[in-house]
């Protein structure tokens, strides 16, 4: 019974350390790191719910910022969402918080629809390397993300 007690415990801490955000002031904006793995969508519904949206990045500053933001955060995952999509006029990116997509980081040969060229890969992840340059990819994938508000 006492185990049974220590793991429902357990499990509910864990819930609340997943589902907690943490936001950090960045210039104007502040912005927040959400472990908890969830596709694009569910990523953006979470962070409309905290009052934001997932994160526009506006600049080379704010950039650098949320790299460091992740490498403090990540524990070892290489993904995160971000808010730009270009699910309604391919090719043409748009931040869901209605900013102008100004600034920008791809990766070397993207966005590229890379899955045979099928136009699927609507949805923007800062990726796996030390520059978290960013990449387009399917929206389903369950990664974390970081919401911005402000």
């Amino acid at each position: 019974m006492k185990v049974l007690a220590l793991c429902v415990l357990l499990c509910a801490l864990m819930a609340l350390t997943e589902s907690e955000e943490v936001w950090k002031k960045i210039g104007s904006r502040s912005f927040a790191y959400i472990s908890k793995k969830m596709s694009w969508d569910d990523a953006e519904q979470n962070c409309i719910q905290l009052g934001g949206h997932l994160a526009s990045i506006r600049s080379s500053t704010e950039h650098i910022a949320l790299k460091i933001m992740i490498k403090e955060n990540a524990n070892w995952n290489p993904h995160v969402w971000i808010g730009g999509t270009d699910s309604t006029e391919n090719d043409v990116w748009r931040w869901t918080d209605g900013s102008p997509f100004k600034y920008s980081n791809w990766c070397p040969g993207e966005p590229n629809n890379f899955i045979l060229n099928l136009s699927v890969q609507h949805c923007l992840q800062m990726n796996y390397s030390d520059r978290r340059c960013w990449d387009n990819v399917d929206c389903w994938y369950a990664i974390p993300s970081i919401c911005a508000k402000g």
